[in-house]
């Protein structure tokens, strides 16, 4: 009632503490999950009324709600805009933003993610240092440089007293994922259940995905792809019913359902999974996740014989070589066995650039050719 009395009074200094009043609670609204839809509502009250002194914390809030809607992009470019004014337009401290601008930077698949994680982390005061380190750890897992992930969890590790309870979950959830990655599904257990006892979060939908994302990855590491499916269709439907829309956050989870079936010998059956995957994945930004979607769509069409598969391999390893990835986490050996491709990553290219279009095309072909079954 306050908030909608601040907007609607016509009065610019009521608006004013309205928009700052919708700036604090922010935080609450994204705990307390069914409330989404008011924090939707209020940060576009908020952004179209903010005086220009507290737009920079106004940006910080709709950033917040586009990280959790997987439109990294957009939060992005909302942070870089208030970077520099956060501090003046908030009495409250907003360090964890360079944070925020580093976890985007991975999710676009932004080469820059990997040649300026160092510049961020450098730049964060000691009480950051710990969450950034994990998040940049857990990214470059994802990237497929497991010797700068573990190079970074040592760091964390040599100085993790205090650290806060978002950092130890990611810090365990990334030790497991490189455990599998190292072939070692006894050690991914013992983190998994490490992680199991953890996750406790509340919050966004990505906390429950990243689990159940690394539970169905082991699984299909120890060659039961009906576990990972069962796992997998339970945490989908789960989240479809707590979430509301895009903050499901379920289209990563729908891509490794299409693998578990793949992997079940039934990729006809994997296919419209796919192309579900991929419809979730367009509607973002979240790259480097479609990414592993266009993957498995190549795998499938493999598998079926499908021309196809050659052509989205090549526009897989048009993004991937230049930015320096390497195959996506759980996928290495299929890569090799079925594309005869080296799943490790190649130095990144000095020359290259973020191309969303690029990206977006090839999550669009990738899309297309699943959808047309």
């Amino acid at each position: 009632a306050a908030l909608g009395h601040g907007f609607a009074a016509g009065d610019a200094a009521r608006a004013a503490e309205a928009a700052a009043l919708t700036h604090a609670l922010g935080l609450f609204w994204v705990l307390e999950v069914t409330h989404l839809g008011e924090f939707e509502r209020w940060t576009r009250e908020a952004a179209a009324t903010a005086p220009p002194a507290l737009r920079p914390a106004v940006d910080h809030t709709r950033a917040a709600m586009h990280l959790w809607r997987g439109e990294f992009a957009e939060a992005a470019a909302l942070l870089r805009g208030g970077l520099h004014g956060l501090a003046r337009a908030c009495p409250a401290a907003h360090t964890d933003a360079p944070i925020m601008l580093l976890e985007c930077l991975f999710r676009t698949a932004d080469p820059r993610a990997l040649t300026g994680h160092r510049a961020i982390l450098d730049g964060l005061g000691h009480g950051d240092l710990a969450e950034g380190r994990t998040r940049a750890a857990g990214g470059l897992a994802e990237w497929g440089r497991p010797d700068l992930a573990e190079a970074l969890l040592d760091r964390y590790d040599a100085d993790a007293s205090g650290a806060p309870t978002i950092a130890r979950v990611i810090a365990v959830r990334t030790r497991c994922l490189l455990a599998l990655e190292r072939g070692d599904p006894d050690e991914a257990r013992h983190w998994e259940d490490r992680l199991r006892d953890r996750h406790t979060l509340r919050g966004p939908a990505t906390h429950p995905q990243r689990l159940a994302w690394t539970v169905a990855l082991r699984l299909l590491a120890e060659d039961a792809p009906d576990a990972a499916a069962r796992e997998l269709r339970t945490a989908i439907d789960a989240l479809d019913a707590a979430y509301p829309g895009a903050y499901a956050a379920t289209f990563p989870l729908r891509g490794l359902l299409a693998e578990a079936l793949r992997r079940q010998g039934r990729p006809r059956e994997a296919r419209p999974h796919v192309a579900l995957a991929l419809d979730g994945a367009a509607r973002g930004s979240n790259h480097l996740s479609a990414l592993t979607s266009v993957v498995i769509a190549a795998l499938t069409a493999a598998d079926l014989g499908d021309d196809a598969a050659s052509e989205l391999v090549r526009g897989w390893e048009s993004v991937r070589v230049p930015a320096g990835m390497g195959a996506p986490l759980g996928l290495s050996k299929q890569v090799e066995g079925v594309f005869g491709i080296d799943p490790g990553a190649c130095p990144p290219s000095p020359s290259a650039e973020w191309a969303p279009r690029v990206l977006r095309s090839l999550t669009d072909r990738a899309r297309a050719w699943a959808a047309a079954a």
